[in-house]
């Protein structure tokens, strides 16, 4: 009779549970983890906007799918039982995990986070591409933003086959892409302060013409869109020194090596300081739009969400220049 009555009691302390796998309810975890923090049935009913009865039966219908005792329960309330602290603990640390993965999926979905390559080559794009990728990424941390650099010819391909998500480049549009464009980028005659141009703040297209002339050399066998820009003004200089660089031009230029042609988004820092000069040569009004190029069709939520931060980014940057 006495080991009849200690079964019993041992059966109604654990609560039974089929073989079979139970998966575990988020739901009801959710619920007992409020019943555990408020330490009452009824304060966590209050708290969950439900009926108390309905919130026994869930904590009831919890424990019977783990076969365990989670709560002892009282006049006073509710106390977790040994292993209802454990569960308790990994109850925390599944539904934080779930509500991290929610909102990452969330993300993704609105294009918040992912993943993103950019291409961009040795020019004024790559100087505004890294402010944009800077003011991208402190809005989004949680998406990841790789640039690439290198020549246009190569670039563009790896958009076209999916290994780039977006190019930066100034127009015209290639054909077979999608174009955005963010702004128009003006070309200036540039020197140093103490060039006799530079001390002027002009010159003439005879002076312009007698150089020197510096400018980069894009590896690329056939003239460049500069190249073939002086040739139809009239203006192609008699002496040119290609470097490797943008960089290594402006450089030769604060040396006062000579004359270029540069956009005011790669050499802005260089002006801002001083250590460059724009000239104003007669005649001369060079604008080209910047573009983000991207594959038509249907684009993934992180490039499209790219896409608008850019234009938007692009319109303040410009407001306020």
């Amino acid at each position: 009779m006495l080991l009849a009555m200690a079964g019993m009691r041992r059966k109604r302390e654990s609560p039974s549970r089929d073989a079979d796998h139970v998966p575990l309810n988020l739901h009801q975890l959710k619920l007992f983890r409020v019943v555990a923090e408020r330490g009452s049935l009824s304060l966590a009913s209050r708290e969950l906007a439900m009926r108390q009865p309905s919130l026994s039966i869930q904590m009831r219908r919890l424990e019977e799918s783990l076969g365990l005792v989670l709560l002892r329960r009282s006049g006073r309330g509710v106390a977790l039982t040994p292993a209802g602290k454990e569960v308790y603990e990994l109850a925390v640390h599944l539904l934080d995990q779930t509500d991290a993965a929610e909102r990452r999926i969330e993300a993704l979905r609105a294009g918040r986070a992912g993943s993103l390559r950019v291409g961009a080559s040795h020019t004024g794009t790559m100087y505004f591409l890294v402010e944009l990728v800077d003011g991208f990424s402190t809005a989004h941390p949680e998406t990841q933003v790789d640039i690439e650099v290198g020549q246009m010819a190569k670039l563009l391909p790896k958009l076209h086959l999916g290994a780039l998500d977006a190019v930066l480049n100034w127009g015209p549009k290639p054909p077979a892409l999608t174009a955005t464009t963010l702004f128009e980028d003006r070309f200036v005659v540039m020197c140093s302060p103490q060039h006799p141009a530079g001390k002027r703040g002009s010159l003439t297209a005879d002076e312009f013409r007698q150089g020197p002339f510096i400018a980069p050399d894009d590896g690329v066998q056939t003239p460049s869109w500069m190249d073939l820009w002086l040739f139809q003004h009239d203006l192609f200089p008699e002496a040119v020194q290609r470097l490797p660089s943008v960089d290594a031009v402006k450089r030769f230029v604060e040396a006062g090596r000579g004359l270029t042609i540069m956009s005011m988004t790669s050499a802005k820092r260089e002006v801002d300081a001083g250590v460059l000069v724009t000239v104003a040569l007669k005649n001369f009004p060079l604008t080209r739009p910047m573009l983000l190029l991207t594959r038509p069709g249907e684009q993934l939520a992180v490039t499209e969400h790219f896409r608008q931060f850019a234009q938007a980014f692009a319109a303040h940057a410009h407001a306020c220049s």
